[in-house]
């Protein structure tokens, strides 16, 4: 199951609302919104995914083998009580966009930064490019 939110919702003028969204992928690869979960302004927090795990539980959602989400602060915690027998993982998009992020300009730069998206490109594509992409990392050291 992908857990994510998103800030796309505004009411009023200022406010900006993190909308939370549940993805879950059934065994035959079939993919199923679950639901989505407005808050408030208040940002994007493990304890109120926490509410929408519970949510999720209440409608009969049981068996998840892996919640794939980013590294918000306290989440793994949140999934672990409500789900205590699936695992996590964080998802490779947010990940790749971290680590660019922490990347010199003109290192992050040389592959379009966090517009560099490998998992569009056909696996051996990706390989190609991760293995250029540590090759130059090295080489500034």
């Amino acid at each position: 199951m992908f857990l994510d939110g998103t800030l796309s919702i505004r009411r009023g003028k200022t406010a900006k609302e993190p909308v939370y969204i549940a993805l879950g992928i059934k065994p035959d690869g079939r993919r199923e919104v679950l639901g989505f979960w407005l808050f408030g302004a208040e940002g994007e927090s493990a304890k109120n995914w926490e509410e929408v795990l519970k949510d999720l539980w209440r409608r009969s959602v049981r068996e998840v083998r892996t919640f794939i989400t980013d590294d918000l602060p306290g989440i793994e915690e949140a999934i672990r009580r409500v789900y205590p027998k699936a695992d996590w993982q964080q998802c490779v998009v947010h990940k790749v966009r971290s680590t660019l992020s922490k990347a010199r300009k003109v290192h992050a730069g040389a592959e379009g930064g966090t517009k560099v998206r490998d998992h569009q490109f056909p696996k051996p594509e990706a390989v190609y490019k991760l293995v250029y992409l540590e090759g130059e990392w090295h080489e500034v050291k």
